[in-house]
């Protein structure tokens, strides 16, 4: 049985190489000596970890991709040796490859300079403990794949490992996983959590340099943080006071303590913030596990107010938020400005919540963004995001709209403009 991760405090801190692999070989399967992801199977295939360059802490210009709702949801049933995967995609697949295809294009032709990363803001698999449907994620999205263990597939010889990806080819970012409702299980469902392990296995075991992660006691991580260059990231899975479970109108308390913790420490006064989610401020069917109450509770550690304050007017300065990006709605880039606090005057953080890779919108489009963030050494950030959008069920073509743009949320007299 596998092992669940238990927590004595609420923040950890990335392990000593070798307490790493300790832990990587306590906490997972030995391989089976039946065919690895069978359909009762909760053997992926265990990864090593997330390798990432990261940049100085003083660099004040970066750039990073962001994807939402790839839902995954391949499932091989029967595969044979060396057969090809056209006739076997489902559309989400084909989305998926064009999507991953675009994103591979513009890294080699060093269209947007360097970029340090993909961040996903989750609905990574379509449904939920399939054990195929993450075998099929990781080998199109996880970069490092083959240093880990390649799982085979039901129905395919133990060597191969490119069940789902016959050309090999996968993205040639780092991914930054997150959770979305698609990957995680209802509270005490009893179904099995694999989306949830996954992340959990990743991230415990990551190598992006500082970084620290929480897992509530007896569950898997659910957000963890880093740093890229002067600009302070943190991913949040389903939403800021989320478990690796989804619970209805359930707020964890020691996640925002946790988050607490972490800004002020990590982003102090003025490093700016830049926040993903599954969850944002639209009004998309999320509330039950997403409530105004929960919103409201992630702003006050926002704005640095104690968690449970019901007053918006503080005297101590919010953190430098620049940007909080979600997904789930699937349709394409919606601006959203949210009021979160009075401090001198209105203080508002800009929710951007991003369209579907794996899914269309209500027009047949889907994509991704890519996005530069800037960083003035006064604390005041930046970030514009232009969306990649591909149209219709062709496949082929591609374009791309004027972008969006957030500011920090800092007011004119802390930076003496």
């Amino acid at each position: 049985m596998r092992h669940r991760r238990t927590a004595s405090g609420l923040l950890f801190s990335a392990a000593p190489a070798g307490l790493a692999l300790l832990l990587a070989l306590t906490s997972c399967h030995e391989k089976p000596e039946h065919l690895i992801g069978g359909d009762n199977s909760v053997d992926y295939g265990h990864p090593i970890s997330l390798s990432a360059y990261m940049p100085p802490n003083d660099q004040n210009d970066i750039g990073f991709v962001l994807i939402a709702d790839t839902h995954l949801d391949q499932s091989y049933a029967g595969y044979i040796p060396g057969h090809d995967h056209e006739g076997r995609d489902t559309d989400d697949a084909k989305r998926n490859r064009k999507v991953m295809e675009v994103i591979n294009w513009r890294v080699d032709h060093n269209d947007y300079g360097n970029l340090l990363g993909v961040v996903h803001l989750g609905d990574m698999i379509d449904k939920k403990g399939t054990c195929q449907n993450i075998i099929a994620y990781r080998q199109w999205w996880e970069r490092d794949y083959a240093l880990g263990t390649r799982p085979a597939i039901a129905g395919a010889d133990d060597d191969d490992g490119w069940a789902y990806n016959t050309s090999g080819n996968r993205c040639e970012l780092p991914v930054f996983p997150g959770e979305g409702n698609h990957d995680v299980v209802n509270y005490g469902s009893g179904q099995r959590n694999l989306a949830a392990y996954y992340v959990d296995d990743l991230i415990h075991n990551t190598s992006v340099g500082n970084h620290s992660w929480y897992a509530h006691p007896g569950d898997y991580i659910s957000g963890y943080c880093w740093r890229w260059g002067r600009f302070f990231c943190v991913q949040l899975g389903l939403c800021g006071d989320a478990s690796s479970c989804q619970r209805d109108n359930y707020s964890y308390t020691d996640k925002l303590e946790w988050l607490q913790s972490v800004l002020a420490s990590g982003a102090g006064d003025s490093l700016p913030v830049i926040i993903f989610q599954h969850y944002g401020w639209d009004n998309s069917g999320s509330q039950s596990f997403w409530s105004a109450d929960s919103r409201r509770r992630m702003l006050n550690v926002l704005c640095n107010r104690p968690i449970d304050d019901t007053t918006t007017l503080q005297w101590n300065p919010p953190y430098n938020v620049v940007a909080i990006f979600s997904g789930h709605t699937h349709q394409q880039y919606q601006p959203i400005r949210v009021f979160a606090c009075t401090y001198w005057s209105d203080v508002f953080f800009d929710n951007m919540v991003l369209g579907a890779a794996g899914k269309t919108d209500t027009t047949g489009r889907f994509g991704f963004s890519v996005c530069r963030a800037w960083s003035h050494v006064d604390g005041y950030g930046k970030i514009r995001c232009d969306s990649v959008i591909v149209y219709n069920e062709s496949f082929s073509s591609y374009s791309q709209p004027d972008g969006f743009a957030c500011d920090t949320v800092r007011v004119p007299d802390l930076h003496h403009w």
